[in-house]
């Protein structure tokens, strides 16, 4: 059976393993700057495409904490999660342009052989299918944390939810990403 992306979820908590497009990170002023005097400012980039990380048991209590009827969220409750994990997603395009991303690297990396990295193929979303995605790339040092309620705010006011990676390939992603998170940093010699 070929690799296809499940439809975007239905309910409305977050999801470990959906994509997401259309989400803007916002990074305040350093504090260096604001120890010399300087107004508060901020820089905004928008990612095309992301995919939240947390366990998808934490983003659903959470989402079940955060919006109970009529009650504003509770920030020091023990089930929410205050920042989702976010990694970005890239089409070959972007990953080619980079520095030092050769034939030899682009091979690796397709072949899911580079520990920075996870390929998707090019595949349909739903089933029927419903719209495509390009081929993608997940690069692992390239990952986020935005506020949750930021991205509960933004969902519906410009980022869509596009597609899940079905279950079985998110366990192999999953595993991927923290382990390399978890590798022994030595130097390069």
């Amino acid at each position: 059976m070929p690799f296809a992306y499940e439809a975007a979820p239905n309910e409305l908590c977050l999801r470990q393993g959906e994509l997401l497009r259309g989400v803007w990170l916002y990074s305040a002023t350093t504090a260096r700057e604001l120890a010399e005097g300087a107004q508060v400012g901020f820089s905004a980039v928008k990612h095309e495409l992301v995919v939240p990380l947390n366990a998808d048991c934490d983003l659903y209590w959470d989402h079940h904490q955060r919006f109970v009827a009529d009650e504003p969220a509770n920030e020091s409750h023990p089930r929410l999660v205050p920042f989702v994990f976010l990694c970005g997603a890239y089409t070959e395009p972007e990953i080619r342009g980079r520095e030092g991303v050769n034939k030899d690297v682009w091979r690796k990396m397709t072949a899911n052989q580079d520990e920075r990295y996870h390929h998707f193929p090019a595949a349909s979303i739903g089933n029927p299918p419903a719209g495509n995605l390009p081929e993608l790339i997940l690069d692992f040092k390239k990952t986020y944390c935005i506020p949750t309620s930021a991205l509960y705010d933004g969902i519906g006011n410009g980022i869509a939810r596009v597609a899940m990676i079905p279950p079985v390939y998110l366990h192999d992603l999953m595993q991927r990403f923290y382990s390399f998170h978890a590798r022994v940093a030595l130097p390069e010699l």
